[in-house]
């Protein structure tokens, strides 16, 4: 299974509801998606999510060595989002590489 997950759906579907339950019983970091790079030190091997992920600019760089650092540890990535990765507009084709290796889940 992919480290990473990307649970995508319109708004008031339930995937914030979902996540908060999922970051509960995972012991799951919350990081803001404006600053990915903060939050990657203290981060130790613990899952995180990012909750809707695609409501403002991306920090791609921030993402990619996310993705990288949970892959290297075991640990797993959620992601919550209104659209799948191929229409956030992703200019890193490395990021873009590791998001289309994730797992896809939408909710309505």
């Amino acid at each position: 299974p992919s480290p990473v997950v990307v649970l995508a759906g319109p708004a008031g579907s339930g995937k914030t509801h979902l996540a908060s339950i999922w970051r509960a019983r995972a012991g799951a970091v919350k990081v803001d998606v404006g600053r990915i790079g903060d939050c990657m030190a203290s981060l130790g091997a613990r899952p995180a999510l990012i909750d809707d992920v695609d409501a403002g600019p991306v920090d791609e760089e921030g993402l990619f060595h996310l993705i990288n650092a949970v892959r290297a540890v075991g640990s797993t990535l959620l992601l919550t989002a209104r659209r799948f990765p191929s229409a956030w507009g992703v200019r890193l084709p490395d990021l873009a590489s590791r998001l289309k290796a994730a797992a896809m889940i939408e909710i309505h």
